[in-house]
């Protein structure tokens, strides 16, 4: 992992850049329309949509939501019949 990347606040981190650096995961996701990945410091996980679009990025232990595309996350809770 460069140095640039780990200065980078959550907020700041590229879909290509979670691909390349993250550890990708085995979680299976309803419907399969995500990959799931973890960050090296194994603080932050990424659901990365089919098209390469982070659909929400959170600190697992905190809680707290870094990132969230609403248009990517809608293929998940549509099918599940929510609302965003």
């Amino acid at each position: 992992m460069s140095l640039a990347l780990s200065l980078k606040t959550p907020e700041e981190i590229r879909p290509d850049e979670v691909i390349s650096y993250w550890e990708k995961l085995s979680i299976k996701t309803p419907y399969d329309c995500y990959e799931v990945y973890r960050s090296p410091n194994r603080e932050l996980w990424a659901c990365i949509d089919k098209k390469g679009a982070v659909a929400t990025m959170w600190n697992v232990h905190t809680g707290q939501v870094q990132q969230e595309d609403r248009a990517a996350l809608y293929l998940l809770v549509s099918r599940m019949g929510g609302w965003i």
